[in-house]
C-alpha cells in the first residue's frame, strides 16, 4: 500500500499528492547531481594523486606539493603521455594562495592626533545625544523658572488651580494640558530631586483636575475683566514713566505667561481683601443672633435628651409591671393559705397574737398523754392503772395544759 510522510513525520497510507510527489522528484534531481559532481571531483583527485618522475619518495596515496601548489610541471606532463591528454577534459586542481607575508601581517601605526581627534568628536556627538531629550526641560525652565523656584511659588505662595498652573480664566482645555506637561516634567518626582517635589506635583495635578473639570471657572468671573484693565493701566504708566526717564530696564510685562501672573494674584488677592470686609462688617446684632441660636439650639438639645431618658425609664417599668403583679399575686395566695388560731390583731400582751403571721406549734391529745405516762412510775399494781404521781412536791401541772 502506498503512502507518504507528513511535516510531522506521520506516515500517511494513501495516494501520494501532486505537490509531494513534485518535492521528491525535485530531492532526487538534486542528490543526482550532487553525486555526479563528487564522482567527477573523486577521478581527478586520484589522477593527480599518480606518483611522477623524481618523486619516488613520495608514498603511494600521498598529496604532492604539486597538486597543493599548483597544476604539474612540463617535465610531467610529457612523461605522462596519453595520460595528459586523456584527462584535458577533466577540471584542474585547486590552487591554494600562498602564505602571507611577514610584511602583510604588520598593522600600520595609529597616529596620537587622530586618536585624540576621533576621541573628541564621539564624546561630542554623544553630548548631543543626551542633550536632546531635555531641550524641552530646559525650554519650560526658562518658561517657568528653575525647579526650585517653581516648587517654592506652588506652595507658598499659590491659592488656586489659576495661580498653581499659571494659566487664566480664558484658557481652553487644550492649553490647560499643555501648561500642566510642561510643569510636570520640571518638577516630576522620577526626574527632580528637589525636596518637597512630591507634595508639589500632586498640588498640580488637583489643580489640573479641578480646571479640566470647570469646578474653578467661575472663580474670577466677575472681576477678571476689570483687574486685567487696571493691571495693564498701572503696567504701561509704570513703562511710560521709565521711557521717559531713557531707563529699558525693569520694565513690566504687559502680556504673556508674566502678565497673566500678576493679574491672577491681583484676583486672588482682591478676593481676599473681599472676604476680610465681609467679616469685618459683621455687625453686634448678627453676632447676638447667633449666640441667641446656639442658646436655643443647646436648650432644645439637652430637653431632648431628658425627655427621651424619661421614656427610657418609663418604658422599663411598663415592662417590668406583669412581672410585679405576679409575684404580688403569689404572694397573696400563700397569706390567704395559712390558719389564723387567732382573731385579735395586733394585741400587744396577749398570747396568740402573732399567730397570723406563722403557724403556730401544737401538740396532740395522744401526745400529752404519753408524755403524762411518762411522769408516773409504778407502785405495785397500786391505784388506778398500776401508776401513781411522783414524789410530792414537784409540780408539774403546767405540762397538762402546755400544748
Amino acid at each position: 500500500m502506498s503512502g507518504y510522510y507528513n511535516k510531522k513525520g506521520e506516515f500517511i497510507y494513501g495516494e501520494v499528492p501532486a505537490h509531494i510527489r513534485r518535492q521528491e522528484e525535485a530531492k532526487a534531481r538534486q542528490k543526482a547531481a550532487e553525486d555526479e559532481q563528487f564522482k567527477l571531483f573523486e577521478e581527478d583527485f586520484v589522477k593527480d594523486d599518480d606518483p611522477i618522475d623524481g618523486d619516488e619518495d613520495v608514498g603511494e596515496g600521498e598529496v604532492t606539493e604539486a597538486c597543493l601548489l599548483g597544476p604539474p610541471s612540463t617535465s610531467a606532463n610529457n612523461a605522462a603521455g596519453g595520460a595528459s591528454s586523456s584527462s584535458s577534459s577533466s577540471t584542474a586542481a585547486p590552487v591554494l594562495p600562498p602564505p602571507p607575508s611577514d610584511s602583510e601581517e604588520e598593522k600600520e601605526p595609529v597616529d596620537p592626533s587622530k586618536k585624540e581627534q576621533l576621541d573628541d568628536l564621539f564624546a561630542n556627538l554623544m553630548g548631543t545625544i543626551n542633550t536632546m531629550g531635555t531641550q524641552r526641560q530646559k525650554a519650560n525652565m526658562r518658561k517657568y523658572s528653575s525647579p526650585e523656584e517653581l516648587v517654592s511659588r506652588i506652595l507658598d505662595h499659590a491659592r488656586s488651580p489659576f495661580e498653581i498652573l499659571g494659566v487664566t480664566p480664558e484658557a481652553e482645555k487644550a492649553e490647560i494640558t499643555k501648561t500642566y506637561r510642561n510643569i510636570s516634567r520640571i518638577i516630576h518626582p522620577d526626574k527632580c530631586r528637589v525636596e518637597r517635589a512630591q507634595e508639589a506635583f500632586q498640588k498640580v495635578l488637583d489643580a489640573y483636575n479641578e480646571l479640566k473639570e470647570g469646578k474653578s471657572r467661575e472663580r474670577y468671573k466677575d472681576i477678571w475683566d476689570e483687574v486685567r484693565a487696571e493691571v495693564l493701566r498701572e503696567h504701561e504708566a509704570f513703562n511710560e514713566e521709565k521711557l521717559r526717564n531713557n531707563d529699558t530696564e525693569g520694565l513690566l510685562p504687559t502680556e504673556g505667561y508674566e502678565f497673566d501672573e500678576a493679574v491672577i494674584k491681583r484676583c486672588e488677592d482682591r478676593l481676599d481683601t473681599s472676604q476680610k470686609k465681609e467679616e469685618a462688617e459683621e455687625t453686634y446684632a448678627d453676632k447676638v443672633r447667633k449666640a441667641n441660636e446656639e442658646r436655643i439650639k443647646t436648650r432644645v438639645d439637652e430637653e431632648k435628651a431628658r425627655e427621651g431618658k424619661q421614656n427610657k425609664n418609663e418604658n422599663r417599668w411598663k415592662k417590668g409591671m406583669d412581672k410585679r403583679v405576679a409575684g404580688w399575686q403569689v404572694f397573696q395566695a400563700n397569706v390567704n393559705a395559712k390558719r389564723f388560731k387567732s382573731e385579735s390583731w395586733a394585741k400587744v400582751g396577749q398570747v396568740g397574737a402573732a399567730d397570723r403571721f406563722h403557724k403556730r406549734e401544737e401538740k396532740t391529745d395522744a401526745q400529752i398523754r404519753e408524755e403524762q405516762k411518762l411522769h408516773m412510775t409504778a407502785d405495785g399494781g397500786k391505784g388506778k392503772g398500776g401508776l401513781q404521781k411522783k414524789a410530792a412536791g414537784l409540780d408539774d401541772g403546767f405540762k397538762k395544759v402546755w400544748r
